[in-house]
């Protein structure tokens, strides 16, 4: 059985600047939300290099702009703290970060930004802090509430 998870509304977590705190015997990291934007893909050619599987006729791409600090006492693979992190649509449905080469390194969206996909090929050290953005993709739906969930949510510090 799926373990209930704390919901934790995007557009609050923006607006209030808190950060949040994920700890449990494997990680220990704060989290705090600076923006969540649906991607806009420049033209069909970037829409030809995406290679993600997913029809993208059915959804969008999101942008989770994030702040990450890592309290891990060693340096830690990407993926075993951006996996802890979620997006849950207004009934419940779980959405993943998600990789894609192009969209990831190479798309207009990144490259604009100036900003990293954070995820697999990111190691985060220590007490070091990392601003970045994690992808999603979602099922388009212009009525949904979107929030965040952290596996092991321990508190919010304002």
């Amino acid at each position: 059985m799926k373990e209930k998870r704390m919901k934790v509304p995007i557009q609050y977590a923006i607006e209030s600047g808190a950060w949040f705190q994920c700890k449990d015997e494997n990680n220990d990291f704060r989290l705090k939300i600076n923006a969540f934007e649906k991607i806009k893909l420049n033209s069909s050619t970037e829409i030809e290099k995406i290679d993600t599987g997913f029809d993208l006729r059915q959804g969008d791409f999101w942008g989770l702009k994030i702040e990450i600090i890592s309290f891990n006492k060693q340096t830690i693979g990407g993926n075993y703290i951006t996996h802890e992190i979620s997006i849950v649509d207004s009934d419940d449905f779980e959405y993943q970060d998600t990789y894609d080469e192009y969209l990831c390194y190479d798309s207009h969206y990144i490259k604009s930004s100036g900003l990293k996909t954070l995820g697999i090929m990111v190691t985060f050290y220590p007490k070091i802090k990392y601003t970045g953005i994690l992808l999603y993709f979602i099922p388009k739906d212009d009525n949904a509430n979107y929030f965040f969930t952290l596996k092991d949510f321990v508190r919010k510090n304002i």
